[in-house]
């Protein structure tokens, strides 16, 4: 399930504030310190704060070739997919394109709530809930 996905790392890795903080975080595993945690920049909807994680869970969500790079890694998927958008969320503008990319399953959905990108989750509450038991019936 992705509830306003719109991580995009290969462009936010550009933020000065981000870089600086995945520097960090790739010479804390590179000097063997990768699971340890510590606190970085992180980016939602606009506002700039800390996070307190581990070196390797940052390093991997902002690498810009990383896991967390959605065009490249939905086509790599072996489940069903649910994907909610908000309608007033301006980071879901590229959703279509993205989840075209995800292989064929008949329970793949993408759907719009209203919303904004941070109450999409609660929006979304309802058609989660039909999703979770179209998916347990099948």
């Amino acid at each position: 399930m992705v509830l306003a996905g719109a991580h995009n790392p290969e462009r936010i890795v550009n933020r000065p504030e981000i870089a600086e903080s995945l520097a960090k975080a790739k010479g804390m595993v590179a000097d063997g310190h990768g699971a340890d945690t510590a606190n970085f920049n992180e980016v939602n909807a606009g506002w700039t704060f800390m996070v307190s994680c581990s070196a390797e869970t940052y390093a991997s969500f902002f690498d810009p070739a990383g896991p967390a790079v959605m065009p490249s890694t939905i086509t790599h998927l072996q489940a069903p997919l649910l994907w909610v958008s908000g309608d007033r969320d301006k980071g879901q503008q590229v959703v279509p394109a993205i989840f075209a990319k995800a292989p064929a399953d008949l329970l793949n959905r993408h759907l719009t709530v209203a919303a904004d990108h941070l109450n999409t989750p609660d929006a979304a509450i309802d058609a989660t809930r039909d999703w979770l038991r179209e998916l347990a019936a099948r």
